[in-house]
């Protein structure tokens, strides 16, 4: 009898082990528990979305720790591909998605694999994916996906390819869609000494644009960047100093400055907080100094605040609140409007962020723009070669 318990007992045990849930049931339901946590924080008036990516990444983990890609069910498939990208693991959500897009060319599968490819840097992959079926599929949004392989091959420094991408784009697509990506071509053949041909380009931006005043001003904006290079920097405009006594550049002279025009709203401005972090470590007791350059924009949406409409001097709070608590120790420089748009222009700023350095002789020599692999390394060689000189 006690034989019968014992075995009885090893039996109801491994019927419980059994039961237990398979990495590859509930997937929907999965899926939908992690994009939530956007809804909850949306209806919350959470806003701290930097904390809400780590949270979910998280959870996302732990639903495709097991999860076999080669398993998935056919329904499931864009769900896993949802979990995989949000947990990183993206060749799985690669696998996947191709399975899905062989069943399924929705517009948001599509849209997923053509992500995924350009973060994966598999460009060639996402240039075909845009003839095959997004450029049938989803028409309207042609010039974003144009601007996001010419910097995939940009990034690959594949310089022939970008050119070659936004040659298509500019002669399909109409001029009111393709400013950002024209002035980028520009950029692109100042970086690789074609500078000559990076005035001209502008020069043909010019006329066409002439009659539209804000697109005028974003040209002219990377007309005096390219102007600024070799030349002493601009001085810059401020109402408030945090964590400094007002400070020149005529006064930080025998010192590598890195100007870094940011914002709290920018997503691409805090992802690029932990390299200068690393940069400011490596070389302040060597001479390098950076100055954080932005101007009161009237809201506020960080650190779980949803402000808007808000003095000068609450916004102030608020930034020496954000700043301490992203541990900055350079100082900030805050601007009005009229000065911040006055510093944009001076520094060619048509985006953020916007890093430009100057040499210990004052004079501008580089700038990088937006975050990521391309400006991490255009500002390391930067600064190591000004910190030498």
């Amino acid at each position: 009898m006690k034989f019968s318990y014992i075995l009885f007992g090893f039996l109801v045990i491994a019927v419980m082990m059994g039961c237990g849930e398979s990495p590859e049931a509930n997937l929907q339901q999965k899926a939908a528990k992690v994009d939530s946590l956007v809804i909850k924080s949306q209806t919350t008036g959470t806003s701290n979305f930097d904390s809400l990516k780590s949270v979910q990444k998280k959870l996302a983990l732990e639903f495709v720790e097991e999860l076999d890609p080669q398993r998935v069910p056919e329904d499931d498939l864009f769900a896993a591909a949802k979990l995989y990208y949000t947990a990183g693991k993206l060749d799985s959500a690669i696998n996947v998605l191709e399975r899905l897009i062989e069943v399924d060319t929705s517009r948001e599968a599509l849209v997923m694999l053509f992500e995924t490819y350009w973060v994966q840097n598999q460009i060639f992959k996402a240039e075909k994916l845009l003839r095959d079926h997004l450029l049938q599929t989803d028409p309207e949004k042609a010039d974003q996906y144009y601007y996001y392989l010419f910097h995939g091959y940009r990034n690959l420094n594949d310089y022939e390819g970008a050119l070659a991408i936004a040659d298509e784009a500019l002669a399909k697509l109409p001029a009111e869609k393709t400013l950002r990506l024209a002035l980028d071509r520009a950029e692109l053949l100042w970086e690789v000494n074609q500078k000559d041909a990076a005035e001209k380009w502008l020069d043909t931006l010019k006329e066409m644009y002439g009659q539209d005043q804000q697109a005028m001003g974003r040209i002219l904006a990377k007309q005096n960047l390219f102007d600024a290079i070799g030349q002493p920097a601009p001085s810059l405009n401020t109402d408030l100093w945090i964590d400094s006594d007002p400070l020149t550049l005529e006064a930080l002279k025998g010192k590598v400055v890195l100007l870094d025009f940011w914002a709290p709203w920018c997503g691409p401005c805090r992802a690029m907080f932990p390299h200068l972090l690393s940069l400011y470590k490596e070389y302040h007791d060597q001479g390098f100094e950076i100055i954080g350059v932005t101007r009161y924009y009237g809201f506020f949406n960080q650190l779980g605040y949803q402000e808007k409409d808000i003095a000068p001097e609450r916004e102030a709070e608020l930034i020496k609140e954000f700043k301490k608590a992203h541990d900055i120790p350079f100082p900030y420089a805050i601007a009005d409007q009229q000065n911040g748009l006055q510093n944009s222009m001076a520094y060619g700023v048509s985006g953020i962020p916007h890093m430009v350095l100057i040499d210990r002789q004052g004079i501008v020599r580089m700038y990088a723009i937006g975050s990521g692999e391309s400006s991490e390394e255009k500002l390391n060689q930067g600064v190591k070669e000004l910190i030498a000189q």
